[in-house]
């Protein structure tokens, strides 16, 4: 957990020092103190909303594999999935693995049941923020040429996902690669390098059986798109708190273009990165950078900063164990 830690502290400290640079807080303190006050509660009601929909949206996944759920244990997995997320360089998959294994713990199923759920469920949402990352680059370079470098980001991301998902469909590839892992485990455990062949291909079963339920499929895409305009609103609505003049079309340019940036695995949950390009975007439509990063900062403290600090204390709450594993 102290590795954690020490990774987001420099993640503050750098993208504090990148907003000294680049517009010095003195000249941004002002905007803080212009949002309305009557859209507060709103403002922070919109990270629940989003969580909200991403336990609704798994626990179809769960449901279509047998396996019985509850609410208590589906959003305590959700939270602190979320918050392992924030807080590891790997953006929106760090989590994933610990959101398994909390759930299988909390439920008494196989790990290795859960995880086709849970990947399908990552895949879902990515291809989402692949849409909207998609129309906010196409937007930006018709602004500007030289934003034209988004593109390469958007290609890596392109990439990265068609590379796992050939590797799932194409059985061969997936036992080579799982049979490789295996390798690599086995200098630490024979126990556990010898279940992960099998538990590879009960995994590409699972997972082929979601994929076939195309009625499941379509409902928890269309859920992947609500998440995301969801988040657009969330946005607009601090937007119009500060009184700001832009418009939602504007607002989803800028939450597509930051969500692509924040992909890339270099600090917790994307900062300095996810921040940048967000402004960047923001100064294309016109926005001053003081004005602007204001503006970022405030919804990254709504969107990272309560949900982190929900999903810490969700995790403190449910387990020593699960304390212990952070660590």
């Amino acid at each position: 957990m102290k590795k954690f830690v020490l990774f987001i502290a420099l993640g503050i400290f750098l993208l504090f020092a990148v907003i000294q640079g680049w517009v010095g807080f003195q000249n941004i303190i002002e905007y803080f103190f212009k949002i309305n006050i009557v859209y507060i509660p709103l403002i922070l009601l919109i990270p629940f909303i989003v969580i909200l929909i991403c336990g609704v949206r798994w626990n179809m996944l769960l449901n279509s594999l047998k396996i019985e759920t509850n609410w208590k244990s589906i959003f305590k997995s959700v939270f602190i999935g979320n918050m392992v997320a924030n807080i590891t360089p790997v953006s929106r998959f760090g989590g994933e693995p610990v959101k398994a294994y909390v759930i299988s713990e909390d439920l008494g199923v196989q790990k290795r049941s859960v995880f086709a759920s849970v990947v399908t469920d990552s895949m879902l949402e990515s291809f989402s923020v692949m849409l909207l990352s998609f129309f906010a680059v196409l937007t930006l370079v018709s602004f500007r040429a030289d934003m034209i470098i988004f593109f390469g980001l958007l290609g890596i991301f392109f990439g990265a996902m068609f590379f796992f998902l050939f590797i799932i469909y194409n059985e061969k590839t997936l036992m080579k690669f799982s049979r490789k892992i295996a390798g690599l485990v086995a200098r630490f455990s024979k126990k556990h390098a010898r279940k992960i062949p099998a538990s590879a291909r009960k995994f590409r079963k699972q997972f082929k059986n979601i994929e076939n339920n195309r009625v499941l499929i379509t409902k928890t895409f269309a859920l992947s798109l609500v998440e995301r305009l969801v988040e657009v609103i969330g946005f607009y609505i601090i937007v119009i708190a500060m009184g700001i003049p832009f418009d939602l079309v504007s607002s989803a340019m800028v939450i597509g273009t930051g969500a692509l940036a924040g992909t890339i695995p270099l600090l917790p949950g994307g900062l300095v990165l996810y921040e940048s390009s967000s402004i960047m975007a923001l100064q294309v439509l016109g926005i001053p950078a003081t004005m602007g990063t204001a503006l970022i900062l405030i919804w990254r403290a709504t969107m990272y900063g309560i949900l982190t600090i929900t999903g810490a204390i969700v995790t403190w709450v449910s387990s020593a164990k699960l304390m212990k594993l952070m660590r």
